[in-house]
């Protein structure tokens, strides 16, 4: 899920992008994938270093808390890899190449289905990658490529 936000002078739009893959078993399927977009309208105000955002598309509605931050963020060619270079269950990894660097963003909350990790932040952004495979489970934020496209969340290039 892509989001992202656009304000001027307390209006607000938020943009949802969905791309889902079809998967059976551990294999995608080479049909292209399923993508939504919704768009929501509202308002956006920050005081004091939080940024309200209350948006909506008919009836379905969004409401964010966001704080002010700084995100420790992978480089955008990083990928997840096995800490240590041991494959045990339940290795959180790490990413490679390990350098991060603290980028300014707003970190949101909502109590609807948005998760803890969204954040937002300028052009061209930051992501939360999440590796689940195998015995390797962990994530973390990483700058999202200049392009906008998607790396591989991999270092080994599964």
């Amino acid at each position: 899920m892509t989001y992202t936000l656009q304000q001027d002078a307390g209006r607000a739009v938020l943009t949802v992008v969905t791309l889902e893959e079809t998967v059976i078993g551990h294999h995608r399927q080479q049909d292209l994938p399923q993508v939504s977009l919704v768009r929501y309208l509202g308002t956006a105000t920050e005081k004091a270093g939080v940024l309200s955002i209350a948006v909506a598309n008919g009836a379905d509605k969004v409401e964010l808390e966001c704080k002010r931050t700084k995100i420790p963020a992978a480089r955008a060619d990083a990928g997840r890899t096995y800490h240590g270079g041991a494959r045990g269950c339940g290795d959180d990894g790490r990413w490679k190449p390990s350098t991060t660097k603290p980028l300014a963003a707003f970190l949101c909350t909502s109590d609807k289905e948005v998760s803890d990790q969204l954040a937002l932040s300028p052009a061209p952004g930051i992501e939360w990658v999440f590796v689940s495979d195998d015995c390797l489970v962990g994530g973390g934020w990483r700058e999202v490529p200049k392009d906008g496209s998607i790396a591989n969340p991999r270092s080994d290039k599964r």
